[in-house]
Order: C-alpha cells, then structure tokens, then sequence
C-alpha cells in the first residue's frame, strides 16, 4: 500500500494519490480533475515532481469522479469515489503510453477503506447508511455513538462515557460549529437534550466521527470524546422525502404502567433539497416534530399489586398531607401516576454556493425547541420519597445554530477553511405550584418514608441565556514531496446569563405530619440576596492556536506531529468578600486565566505489508484540553459571598434552629434560637440563630484560585488493523487516558482532621448525646467555603477486540467487546459545588486525599453487536443493534434525619461509606434499635440478623468484613438490550419510493415479559442501607430494612418506559 497524501479539512474530506508510468516512475505535470457529480462541484490540480496530487476541501459524498490526463499518455478515470469525512481517500493510477493503450481506461471504486495513513487515532465512522439503518428510539444525533466500543452508556440514565471520562467533557460540533450544551446541564450534551429535544432533525445529517485520540491539533474542546458531524447538501436534482413514526400503549407490553397513563410518541416531518441554479447554487431544507406522552417512572396510588416497587405511604398519609398544605394555600397534587409531556420541534436549513472553481460558501441553520415535564418518583432505597404530582416541574429550551463556512482550494493543493458560528439558547424551570418544598420524614414508619410537594427546591428562580460566538481558520498546505503543514486558530465567546435561586422559596423538612400542621420544621434551608446581583453573568474566551506537520517519513510510514495551545480567559470576575478574605486569606473575585495549557500530539500510521494484504499498525500520544461544564464556573458567581447566601438551619447547628413555617414562596433568611446542644455547649440554646449578611453569615461560598486550569488528559492509543477475507477488517485496540487537570471540591472553612473514630474514619467535628454532628469551622461567621482544585489522579484504560464488515454481498456489520476500567478522585455528576462535595466521592480519610475509586462511569465489560441484512431481492432490510454491559459501581452509607448520618461530621449525612462488622449480630461492633417498615415492626435482633444475611449474601460486603468499605466496590447487575428494525421499500413508482418500517425496542421483553429488565440498586454512586436513629454512650444506633436482603428488593427494575418493549410503525415516501 502507497500512503495517500494528506491535506483534508477537519468538516471535508479529500482525494490523493500517486500517478506512475508503465515503469513504476512517478509523473509530474498530470492534470488532476474531481467532479462531484450531485452537485457538479469541480476542482482540478496537477501532480508534483514526486508524481503525487492531493484535492482538499471536498464534501463528504459517495459520488466524485476523479479523471487523470497528460498529453500522450492515455486518460485515466475512476468513478464512484466515495469521500469521508476528515479522511485522504487514495485513487492511484498508472497512465501508460497512448500509442500502446488505445482506449481510456475507467475504473469504479470499491468499497471505502479503513486503510489510510489519515487513520491513527481511535474513533468511529457513523455513515449515512447506518444513521438511515439501524434503529433509533428518539432519531438523535447522540443515538448512535453507542456504536462506539470504547463508549459507556449508563442504564439508569443514558449519560454516555468515551474512554471512561465524565460526560461533560465531550464535545459535539455539527460544520465546524459547536452544538454541545457547553453549560452542562442535563445528562446528555446535545442541544435540547435537558429539556427532552434533540440538536438537530436526522434528515440533516450526511454523516458523523466519535473521536477519542484525533491526534489532529485541530480537534479539541474534550478530554472524553468528540462528536464531528457534517450536515447534507442539496444537489443538481430535487429530491426530498416525508415521514411518519408512532408507537403507543398499544404498541407496548401490556402493563399497567404503560396503560395507566397515555403512552404515544408521533413523529413526522419532510425534507427538500435541489439547485437553485444547476452546479452552482444548491438548497437543503429539513423540518422534524414529535409529540411524547408517558407516566412518570416510579411507584404510583392505584398500581397493581405485583408491581416492582411498592408505594411507601399510605393513601390516609397522602390525604392528610394534602388536606394539611391546603389548609395553608398550597395544592399538593396527588399520589397517582402523573402522564408527562414532551413536545419537540427542529428545523434545518443549508444553502451552498460555488463562487468560482475555487472557493465555495456554505450557510446552515438549525434550530430546536421542547418542552419536558420532570415529574418521577423515588422508588428504591431507605427514607424513600414520595412526591405528590404538584411536586412537576416542566424544563423549556429554545436554541438556534448558525454557521457559516468559507472553503477555499489555492494553488498546490493548498486549503483555506473559515468558520464562524453563532449559538444561542434560552431555558427555564416552570414549576406546577409556586410554594416552599416540603417534605415530611417518618411518615411509614421510624425511619421509613417521606411525602414531598412544593416546588422542588432546584427549579425555585433557574433559568439559563447563552450566547456563543466562534471563529475559527485553518490553513493547510503540502510542502515538498513529503510534509503538509496546518496552521489555525479557533477562539470562542461564551456570554452566560444563570438564574440559579436554589432555595429561594423555602424548603422546609418536617419530623411528622403533625409537625407540618404546627408549622414547626426540624430543618430548613433558604436562599436570599446578600446585596449583589444573585443571578451570575459573566463572559468567558478559549482562545486557542496550533499548528502541525502530516509528514510521510515512506511510503509505507505517516506521521503526524503537533502543538496546540489553549488559553481560557473570563472578561468578568465575581463579587469580592471581604469578610472571606478576612476569615481564611482567600479572594473570591478571581476567576482562572491567562493560564495557557499545551498540547502536544504525535500520531502515526504504518503499513506492514505494503501489497494488497493489507495490515496496518496506527497509535500515537498527545494531550487534550476540555473545558469545564460551566456551571461549575457560574457557581463562583452566584456564591460569592456577596450575591446569593445559602442559610441552612436546624436541631444542634451553630446557626440555629429552623424558623416557622411559612408557605408563602418566599424564604426567610434567619434561623430561629439555638435548640438541641447538649453537655458543654447546652448553655447556647436559645442564643439568636445568624441571618443571612455578606458581612456577617454569607452562606455557602465557592471559590477557586488563579491559578486553576482547565480538565486536560494524555492520552495514548495503539491498534493493529488487519483485512480478512469478505471485506472484514478485524482491529486490536488500546487505549489509556491519564487526568492531568481534573477538578476536585474541598471545603477549606473546614478544621483540618485531628482523630479518627474506633473503625478508623476521619472525624470532622463533634456528636452530641444522640449522634447529632457539628462540624468544626476554621471560622464561625462562614459555613462551607468550597474551593475547585485541580488533581492528577485519575486514569481509565480500555482493550477493544472488534470485527467490522461493510456493506457487501447484502449485509454488513460490527462485533466488538470491550474490557475498560476507569478509576477516579471525585465524580462530578452534579450542577451544584456543594452537591458535587458532598456527592463527589464517599469520603472516610481527610479531605485532601487523592486516592481513586471506581468512577460512576467504569464499566470492565461491554458487547457490541450491530448489522444489516438485506434480501437478495433488495428490497427487504432488517437490521439490529445489542448492547450488554457490566452494571455500574456503588457502596453502600448512611443516611439519617434530624442532622444525623454524618459519621465523620463533615457537615454531609450523604458520603459516608459504611463500617462492615465481622459479626453483624455483635452489640459491640454494631447497635440496632427497634423499627417499623411498612407496617412491620423489626426487633434490634432482628434487623441484626437481616444485617448479617445482607453481608453474606453480597460479596463486595463480605469480602471487606472488619473496615469500612471502599468506594464503588458494589456493583449494579449487567444490563443488556437488543433493538431491531424490519423495512420494507416498494417499488418505484412517481420517481419516488415508499418503504414501511417496523422498529421494536428491547426486544428480549417482547419475548418474554420479565426479561429485557434494567435492574439495579440505585443510579447514584451511593446507596444509604443504615440509618442513623440515634446515639448511646456506646456509639451510633441503627435501623436496617430487613427486606433488602431479597435481591429482588436490593436490584428492583424501576417502573419506566424502558423495562418495557415498544413498537414503532412508521412509513417514508422519498424521491
């Protein structure tokens, strides 16, 4: 194999190769024509002295012609070439004497490659014949990058993993212009994707890359993985095409969750595209809408009898809540199952035009909008919530991408790409009811259930406006025989408008419902101005040059070397306190910059047979910069001490106790008299709680240091490629990745550690007489201070085995399996810094270890199976996808009320992994205390017992009997799903073509009801198994639900839509 050359855009693809004589020898002067026969797009070059020609710049199409001619040799063409994206597709030739070879000589292309010395890194091909093929629940651009091997996708919900890294940190860019949801917010980071909608209509898309290691200085903006997708353009005919989808209840299992409540998805919409004036002026319009309506996962009044997870209240419990918040102006809603709505629409225009032989201009548009109501209910776990249906809230997102790109092919083989992108977004939180949160603990017993209504305490006053301007150009251009060099330079403003008033209506939690109706709550928490704008605003830059040399050491040797740099840069700072630099010596109005973060990356391709048995050996190393989700950064603005204070009062805390209820949604910003200080500090009761003042109590603050860089990883990679017979490739795949720059919160108002506990945990502060925490505070007039550090700890690495087949003699297909781990420090699966602190990681040693667990994404085993068949008589598909991975990692903790649970006294009841006895049953090593599950009142011998049973029966327990348990130890059940489409396309008739398709997801459940079932203990990285009743002069006392040592009961399959098959009819007319 001769290595192509080089010179393709990072939105285009191009043609090269090597013209030789009869001989062998190279020939130069040969004019070099391609023709993009759709759109009658032309470009012409001419080989070099090396005989060698390269055309960049060219759309990602199946069908250029490439002619050859020199005068007295015989012409050359070859057709049907087919150009992917960010590849040099190679088309050789040898022009022999025309006195000898009478006739031109014209070849078809084959099948498209994957041996090319562009191909280094790890990454996916998603052609446009898979996104037409295979099937696809929610017709998402994100969909199919579960194709990739070295991709997790979580069950419970669908936050996708590449290479082991947070999910926040990928990147989507569609033409050269983002359209990830660079906030952060939501599980996916598609556009639209936190209010249920999608980026883009797939009628748009011609075609899309997964990267993970593009050792092309020009991709950046991740350290997990990169979606790269180019958008269809119209051609010299107009074609377009209409269709239809729906699935309903009646086209799912029959169940009452799904026949409850109204389950339909519709979808329809059209396409058009044609000349505006032929081999010109071209047009591609697209327009998508759907319509979904499905019950709210969890438990619900009125389910059946055998569902998975039972209803934790009663209905009496229900009603006197209800009745109780009516009394005080607020409508609860109810416990039955609530039908949640969500709306989409996307529209998608594009116009390319051709100015000259050498330049071309495209214009694109999309835009999205959707609306998603949120409503779920808790269905596993101990102190389970149960929301009433006023409890919904309902996410709005309108967001539009415009980008204009400007191609220009110059002399030897020189390319210019200018890209300038404008996004915006606009989203809100709409609550059903305007009121406090509320909840109420103890409700089915000690310890055993809560009711909640209210609006929920994170949709009081968010919404989000985005502004995103990116320019970007890159220059490439081959030098001498042997190097092609790409300069470029891409800077992005990012303008954020955050409403994030966590609180501001009051949240309020009660010990009984007989405390609701005194209006006397055991906890509250609030928010309220400290004098500056509590909404963040702020602009932000990534700034960022590079450049690099494809340099092909021999023709059977390609090598890719470069540097990138990246400088982030924020044009406003936060609030400054001067109370804060006063209390602990740190600013609060910095913000990172002018710390500009290198990137250098080196790839290569080698061929090791240099015939036509083709073997390639590819890899290479580089760094990757990703910037944060940002609302990790707004948060410095927000809580900065001057603009928006957290107040969280309750029983033992130094700021007092919680004050009277008030059902207005307005939250009071002063904590009642100290209550619930026993022994030395019993003389502080009744002392005056503290009232929220940016120079007296601020609240929670968040701050980071100057010096604070942006996520950055290295990552390496090497794989052996190898063609089999029948056109199947077979590839050998390592991956690494190392965290050079992750983020990790610390509280630094926090006394540093000085004693452990007798099982040897980390203690933070003091208990009382009944185990109530406080913790010790480096100075009393600060709460938690919580600065985003940088650690260096974390690393994945991931071994991929796969089988790819094109699409030949009626079928192709993919088999990989994958085995991957991914260790981190702290997992940031949050908005919120204290959120992120206290959920991050399970902490049980000091505050500044570092030492890794298990991530929330590791994922050791994953199976891919996809394909397509076709009948031989051609008209007749069906095509599948199965997906079977290992569960993801937990431990289990504590949990409490009343400010018990926090067993280091950290100030969190929510990260304490648990102490695993060596006999459960020992008063000595572990106290029970008499409670009530669900109407059954257990003995302290009893749950003893059951706690006893639960170690045995779970080896990630029993395996560390004697110490408390390491993070992530526990692990969920595997999960598996198999989805699959049948088409049928009837003959031609109108210039058009009709196909019906039938789609059926999970298709396990379709044949047999209890199988195809997601079943796990919990989504989180935590699971709460012990709650913290009480204390005793001998330590802390416990309760333990006994059923949970049923697995059934531990790994219970959440009523959702996906426990459940569904079918999809639809039907598509194109011409």
């Amino acid at each position: 194999m001769v290595a192509p050359g080089f010179a393709q855009g990072s939105t285009t693809g191009a043609i090269g190769g090597l013209v030789t004589d009869a001989e062998g020898r190279p020939l130069e002067g040969v004019q070099v024509r391609v023709v993009d026969r759709a759109s009658g797009y032309a470009v012409a070059g001419v080989t070099r002295a090396n005989g060698r020609y390269v055309i960049p710049g060219l759309d990602v199409n199946g069908d250029y012609t490439v002619s050859l001619r020199r005068v007295g040799l015989t012409p050359f063409e070859r057709a049907n070439v087919r150009v992917t994206l960010t590849q040099t597709v190679q088309v050789n030739a040898t022009l022999k004497d025309a006195s000898v070879e009478l006739q031109a000589i014209t070849v078809t292309a084959g099948a498209e490659s994957d041996f090319t010395a562009t191909r280094q890194g790890t990454k996916t091909v998603v052609s446009d014949t898979v996104l037409r093929r295979l099937p696809t629940l929610n017709r998402n651009l994100y969909d199919f990058v579960k194709l990739t091997p070295q991709v997790s996708v979580r069950a419970t919900d669908g936050r996708t993993s590449v290479a082991g890294q947070n999910n926040r940190l990928n990147n989507i860019q569609v033409d050269g212009a983002s359209v990830v949801n660079r906030f952060g917010l939501g599980d996916s980071q598609e556009l639209g994707a936190q209010a249920g909608g999608r980026s883009m209509t797939m009628e748009a898309v011609k075609e899309y890359q997964v990267l993970i290691s593009p050792f092309d200085v020009r991709q950046g903006n991740f350290t997990g993985g990169a979606v790269n997708a180019v958008t269809r353009a119209g051609s010299n005919d107009v074609s377009g095409s209409a269709f239809f989808f729906n699935r309903n209840e009646g086209m799912s299992q029959d169940d009452p969750f799904t026949r409850d409540a109204q389950f339909s998805r519709l979808m329809y919409g059209a396409s058009l595209g044609g000349p505006i004036v032929k081999d010109k002026a071209h047009f591609f319009v697209a327009a998508e809408f759907s319509s979904d309506q499905r019950g709210a996962s969890g438990p619900y009044v009125g389910q059946p009898g055998n569902a998975t997870s039972t209803v934790p209240v009663t209905v009496a419990q229900i009603d006197s809540f209800a009745n109780i918040l009516r009394g005080y102006g607020i409508e609860a809603g109810t416990g039955g199952l609530l039908t949640n709505q969500n709306p989409i629409a996307n529209t998608f225009a594009r116009l390319d035009v051709q100015l000259g032989e050498r330049h071309r201009l495209v214009l694109r548009n999309i835009y999205n909008e959707s609306s998603l109501d949120a409503f779920s209910r808790q269905a596993t776990g101990t102190n389970r919530v149960f929301a009433l249906t006023g409890h919904n809230f309902t996410r709005t997102e309108q967001a539009n991408s415009l980008a204009a790109q400007g191609f220009s092919t110059l002399g030897n083989g020189a390319l210019n790409e200018f890209t300038v992108g404008y996004t915006t977004t606009r989203f809100k939180r709409d609550p059903a009811v305007l009121a406090p949160m509320i909840t109420v603990q103890n409700v089915g017993g000690a310890n055993n259930a809560q009711l909640r209504a209210g609006t929920e305490n994170s949709s009081q006053g968010n919404f989000l406006n985005e502004n995103l301007l990116e320019i970007s150009n890159n220059f490439t251009r081959p030098l001498g025989d042997r190097h092609t060099l790409t300069l470029g330079t891409r800077n992005e403003f990012y303008e954020v408008e955050n409403g994030f008033l966590q609180n501001s209506y009051g949240n309020y939690t009660f010990a009984s419902l007989a405390a609701l109706a005194a209006g006397t709550p055991s906890l509250y928490s609030g928010s309220g101005s400290l004098g500056g704008d509590p909404v963040a605003r702020f602009t932000a830059g990534q700034f960022a040059v590079y450049g690099q040399d494809e340099f092909r050491v021999t023709d059977r040797l390609a090598v890719t070397a470069g540097l990138r740099l990246d400088l982030p840069y924020f044009f406003d700072k936060p609030g400054y306190s001067a109370l804060v630099e006063d209390a602990l010596g740190r600013r609060t109005d910095v913000m990172p910059e002018g710390n500009v973060q290198f990137s250098p990356r080196v790839g290569f391709n080698y061929d090791l047979t240099g015939t036509a048995a083709r073997m390639q050996v590819r890899g290479g190393l580089g760094m990757f910069q990703g910037q944060p989700a940002f609302v990790w950064m707004s948060n410095q603005f927000s809580n900065s001490g001057v603009a928006l204070g957290q107040l969280t009062c309750g029983p033992a805390s130094t700021n007092g106790s919680a004050p009277t209820f008030d059902p207005n949604p307005v939250a009071p910003t002063t904590c009642g008299p100290l209550a619930g200080f026993t022994g030395a500090n019993a003389a502080r009761n009744g002392e005056p709680g503290v009232t929220l003042s940016a120079d007296r109590f601020p609240g929670t603050i968040n701050l980071v240091g100057e010096d604070l860089k942006y996520p950055q990883v290295l990552r390496g990679t090497l794989a052996i490629d190898r063609e089999l017979p029948g056109d199947v490739v077979a590839t050998i795949e390592g991956l690494y990745t190392k965290g050079l720059n992750n983020f990790v919160y610390e509280n630094i108002n926090r006394v540093a550690q000085s004693e452990t506990d007798a099982n040897g945990r980390v203690l933070f502060g003091t208990f009382n007489a009944t185990g109530q925490a406080t913790y010790a505070r480096v100075d009393p007039r600060l709460d938690a201070v919580l600065e985003a550090k940088n650690q260096s700890e974390d690393y994945s690495y991931s071994l991929t085995g796969q089988l790819r087949k094109r699409f030949t003699d009626f079928w192709e297909g993919t088999a990989a399996y994958t085995y991957g781990r991914s260790y981190s420090v702290s997992d940031l699966t949050s908005s919120v810094a204290f959120s992120n602190w206290q959920f991050g990681r399970m902490l049980a040693g000091g505050q500044d270890s570092r030492r890794t667990a298990p991530s929330a994404f590791d994922q050791p085993h994953r199976i891919l199976l996809a394909g397509t068949v076709t009948a031989p008589w051609k008209s007749t598909d069906v095509s599948f996808i199965y997906q079977a991975a290992s569960g993801t990692p937990f431990a289990f903790s504590y949990t409490g009320s009343s400010g018990r649970g926090d067993l280091n006294a950290d100030g969190s009841s929510a990260n304490d992994p648990i102490y695993i006895p060596t006999d459960a049953t020992s008063a000595t090593q572990i106290q029970f205390a008499t409670a009530t599950f669900s109407g059954v009142t257990y003995t302290a011998e009893q749950q003893a017992e059951a706690f006893e049973r639960f170690i045995e029966t779970n080896d990630c327990l029993r395996s560390q009997r004697g110490r408390i348990m390491t993070n992530g130890s526990c692990r969920n059940p595997w999960t598996s799903t198999i989805d699959m489409t049948i088409r049928q396309t009837f003959p031609e008739f109108d210039n058009g073509r009709l196909s019906v398709q039938l789609d059926i997801y999970n298709v396990a459940n379709f044949i047999r009801r209890d199988w195809g079932k997601i079943r796990t203990a919990t989504g989180n990285t935590n699971l709460a198994v012990l709650t913290h009743s009480t204390s005793n002069a001998n330590g802390p006392v416990f309760n333990f639900n006994p059923t949970l040592v049923n697995p059934r009961t531990l790994f219970t399959a959440v009523p959702s839509a996906a426990q459940f098959f569904q079918m999809q009819l639809s039907l598509r007319y194109a011409f």
